[in-house]
């Protein structure tokens, strides 16, 4: 689903105590998980306040999976769902899931004009699992083809400079170039894979 997590934001007004309790909540969980840098100020992920880091969202992939329904849900393509009476589909914005040669366990997008697009997500590859944390890409396929050189290193094979035309050609459109970005030169950053315990 896309990340403006409108159930998110429905989650925690229903929480008991609200939203101020769901926030108390947060913050026990990620001390629970040691997130030492971590800070989430409201339950969507669309404020700048909200921050991470790379290390502390592979903690959260680590947690999520031990949850099946988690991983089950971000490890399909698309899912159809009846809602107000119509079928709808909804397409897993990883543009990866479900392609030839990868092997998704978990995954979420992520995507704020701050932030830029991120990606984590574990993956099974020449006989490893591994968490892999994107983050800060504001080219529109920065963060697939990290995880692409990610994928071919753990293969023991070279880096690509840039995505072949033909997987361009397999990627679901893109979102648009972040506003405030056109004509800088922005660095983008991606945590080596980080070995499961």
């Amino acid at each position: 689903m896309s990340s403006d997590n409108r159930a998110a934001s429905a989650l925690a007004r229903n929480y008991p105590g609200g939203i101020e309790a769901f926030l108390l909540a947060c913050a026990d969980k990620a001390r629970a998980l040691a997130l030492k840098h971590t800070v989430i100020v409201e339950p969507t992920g669309l404020s700048p306040q909200n921050r991470s880091s790379a290390a502390d969202m592979a903690a959260v992939l680590k947690a999520a999976s031990d949850y099946p329904l988690i991983e089950s849900a971000t490890r399909s393509a698309s899912r159809q769902m009846l809602m107000h009476g119509r079928l709808r589909t909804v397409h897993n914005t990883n543009q990866l899931v479900g392609r030839e040669g990868w092997d998704i366990l978990l995954s979420k997008t992520g995507f704020t004009n701050e932030a830029g697009r991120c990606l984590a997500m574990r993956i099974q590859e020449a006989g490893r699992v591994v968490r892999v944390v994107l983050l800060g890409g504001f080219e529109r396929d920065a963060r697939s083809l990290d995880a692409l050189n990610i994928r071919r290193y753990l293969r023991g094979e070279p880096a690509l400079a840039a995505l072949p035309q033909q997987a361009l050609a397999s990627l679901k459109p893109g979102l648009p170039k972040p506003r405030g970005v056109r004509g800088k030169k922005l660095q983008r950053s991606a945590d080596l894979p980080l070995p499961l315990a």
